[in-house]
């Protein structure tokens, strides 16, 4: 093959699942190299974005025993084991981006995982210096990606209250995958009204930091921010984040569904994916339901998922080589991984930034 040229090689193997390209990694050292290499990585992961592969992952939120789920829509769950189970607790999704996942058990076991390569990285400590007379209130953590500099970031954000006084303290690190290091930055100046994982979307974390008239849950929907806002026993709203020819921020409505529409009530909604035909909005109802909403005819319907988990957090991951350790995708993360290899509006709101 040493006639054909390497620009070739390599718009023909993007086109390959991750598990194969892995597989191939053993077939020469060029192709190691080839396959390893950051700009290649990113090539792949452009191209499975524009195709839309991805997988639909879920933890636990139920029960002592926390397994990561894949989820196919209308057929049967299997299991995916992830590398920081435990028997006695859930493990929470803080994020994700670019393939990879921010999984939590607690503030000291938390990492960020490639389900597509199975390599992890357990996320090193930080002592939280809270003043003298606060109790430790809310952790909270988010995974994006930092354009202006290459690299993947995790940002983590502890706070810390007085009863008596109602006296807030809050410190923000950030923790970077290049160096390997935990940085104080700017912190967050709201306290959270939910303890959930940052949503990373148009290149910043955001988090709901105070309810007001809805109930307002975040989320991504083809790389755009995505609000649902529940207006209890009236209706839930969908919107878009986007940025117009102008690069102004807008928001644009995607949907409303009336609760008079359904025969359930819903509490929390938020939007996964749009279907192949685009006519319809996969959604995460209460995270016990995923559920179909025909743009054109208005319409919900549930779908079908045997043996699944009786609540869940579902994301949208794609496959990607995205490395967890600064190295080439075969090597072993700083976390060793335990995992068994799988086959396969009124709203106030913050953004913070990354960069």
């Amino acid at each position: 093959m040493a006639h054909i040229p390497t620009d070739v090689i390599s718009t023909i193997l993007c086109w390959l699942p991750v598990d194969t390209l892995l597989r191939f990694r053993s077939v020469c050292k060029f192709w190691r190299g080839l396959i390893d290499d950051p700009h290649f990585i990113n090539m792949h992961l452009n191209r499975f974005f524009l195709n839309g592969d991805s997988s639909l992952y879920s933890v636990y939120s139920d029960s002592p025993n926390a397994q990561i789920r894949n989820h196919v829509v209308d057929a049967c769950v299997t299991e995916v084991n992830h590398p920081i189970k435990r028997d006695e607790s859930s493990t929470l999704v803080m994020g994700n981006c670019n393939g990879l996942i921010l999984i939590s058990n607690d503030v000291e076991d938390c990492g960020w995982w490639n389900p597509s390569t199975r390599k992890y990285r357990k996320l090193p400590n930080f002592k939280f210096m809270k003043p003298r007379g606060l109790i430790m209130g809310q952790y909270h953590a988010g995974l994006g990606y930092d354009q202006t500099t290459d690299d993947y970031k995790v940002a983590r954000i502890m706070q810390a209250c007085n009863l008596k006084n109602q006296d807030a303290y809050a410190e923000t690190m950030a923790f970077s995958l290049k160096s390997g290091t935990w940085k104080r930055t700017k912190d967050f100046p709201f306290w959270m009204t939910q303890d959930a994982g940052g949503t990373y979307a148009l290149g910043a974390l955001y988090w709901v930091a105070t309810d007001v008239a809805s109930r307002v849950n975040f989320g991504v929907l083809e790389g755009f921010l995505c609000m649902s806002c529940n207006y209890i026993l009236d209706r839930i709203d969908i919107w878009l984040l986007k940025k117009d020819h102008g690069e102004t921020e807008c928001w644009t409505k995607l949907l409303s569904v009336a609760q008079t529409d359904v025969n359930w009530c819903m509490e929390n909604v938020k939007a996964i994916t749009r279907s192949s035909s685009g006519k319809q909005i996969l959604l995460e109802k209460d995270h016990e339901q995923l559920m179909w909403y025909d743009l054109e005819k208005k319409l919900v319907t549930k779908t079908w998922m045997p043996h699944r988990p009786r609540t869940f957090n579902a994301i949208l991951c794609s496959e990607s080589l995205v490395q967890v350790n600064g190295g080439s995708c075969g090597d072993d993360g700083v976390g060793k991984n335990t995992g068994k290899a799988d086959s396969k509006q009124r709203q106030h709101k913050k953004r913070y930034s990354i960069n």
